[in-house]
């Protein structure tokens, strides 16, 4: 009943403020990274993943192999990647006279491959190409072992697909932002359990409540608890929003819970590490510069592979980034161990701090 009502005292002029934060701590990292996620669109944009390739297939052989050759290019998974036309293509591919020959005589041809797309020459050309030697390499390989399966790994396992066409996962504008926002938003909310921890220095409030019946250790979880909720339901509300314009985070929603609530017993560790342990004018200037730490090299606004190790918020922000790449419990086991660890390295220095040494209030 005790922890109850403290938590009610506590959260109760928080909760008054709500309106404010919503538009401050919440509203401000949403509108950044919505804004920012649609106008930087372009830089997350990868080649391989945008329109289809158009090919034009011109075959002077017209023999059962120049048309296996042909219906390559017909059949799933290249079908999806690489249309086949008749008229202007991005590329066009000559199969000369005598090419079943060549092939059934082991003999070196040549295909000519044409580029028309003068943009993406160089990856037009090189995709292709690739494709062509992996399918004679595989057409080789089933001639000369007589056994069909050399030449269905093209069409059944996928092999070219997987190897040229397919991309490794990356994340969008919206994805990256929604997340590079999370590590603004994560120290703004140390800033701001920082700045409660000066205010109630400045209006008395921590003698008086120094002045209560209760241990300080006691004092101290039932203070984390409170600001846990608190953070709690504002990290939750962020990402909610993303989840529901279907912008991010659409993974299993109990990954999510789990997430969200590592980083906040995070966030509340850090922040209430630095109002118990420095004075308000020193916790100010540890957590400001934690918060332009983030913002310069954090990739708060555009990606920085070079210093994001350097990061405060480097584990959190790769627990959200394999949440939405990959959201299963293998890839976001390592950074929620990192993030639940260092948020209980935080906590038990600050509890064993208020433990056994005095405070000076």
């Amino acid at each position: 009943m005790r922890l109850l009502l403290w938590i009610y005292v506590n959260l109760k002029p928080l909760f008054k403020q709500f309106p404010i934060t919503v538009l401050y701590i919440i509203g401000l990292p949403l509108l950044i990274g919505l804004l920012m996620g649609n106008m930087l669109d372009d830089l997350f944009q990868n080649p391989i993943q945008s329109e289809p390739l158009t090919l034009c297939i011109i075959d002077h052989d017209q023999t059962a192999y120049s048309q296996q050759l042909t219906d390559l290019f017909l059949n799933e998974p290249l079908s999806d990647s690489i249309h086949l036309t008749n008229e202007e293509a991005s590329a066009t591919l000559t199969i000369p006279r005598g090419y079943e020959e060549m092939i059934l005589n082991h003999e070196e041809g040549e295909l000519v491959l044409t580029a028309n797309d003068k943009k993406n020459n160089a990856f037009l050309l090189s995709t292709l190409q690739q494709i062509l030697d992996s399918y004679h390499e595989q057409l080789a390989m089933q001639l000369n072992s007589d056994k069909q399966e050399a030449l269905n790994v093209l069409y059944e396992q996928g092999a070219i697909e997987t190897k040229y066409v397919e991309t490794p996962l990356s994340l969008t504008s919206q994805t990256y932002y929604s997340v590079s926002m999370i590590g603004f938003f994560v120290t703004l909310m140390i800033v701001t359990l920082t700045g409660a921890g000066a205010k109630s220095v400045e209006l008395g409030t921590n003698k008086r409540l120094a002045a209560a019946p209760l241990k300080k250790e006691t004092m101290f979880n039932y203070d984390f608890i409170g600001n846990f909720i608190y953070c709690f339901i504002c990290l939750l509300l962020y990402t909610m929003v993303y989840r529901v314009l279907h912008y991010s985070f659409s993974g299993p929603f109990l990954l999510l819970l789990i997430s969200v609530i590592s980083t906040s017993f995070f966030i509340v560790s850090i922040g209430l590490f630095i109002q118990y342990t420095f004075s308000p004018k020193h916790g100010y200037l540890v957590a400001y510069t934690l918060f332009f730490w983030q913002i310069i090299l954090g990739g708060t606004f555009l990606p920085n592979q070079v210093t994001e190790l350097l990061s405060p918020t480097y584990y959190i922000t790769h627990l959200f980034e394999n949440y939405i790449l990959s959201p299963t419990w293998q890839n976001i086991g390592g950074p929620l161990f990192m993030t639940t660890f260092i948020g209980l390295m935080f906590y038990l220095i600050t509890f064993l701090k208020e433990k056994f040494f005095k405070k000076a209030v």
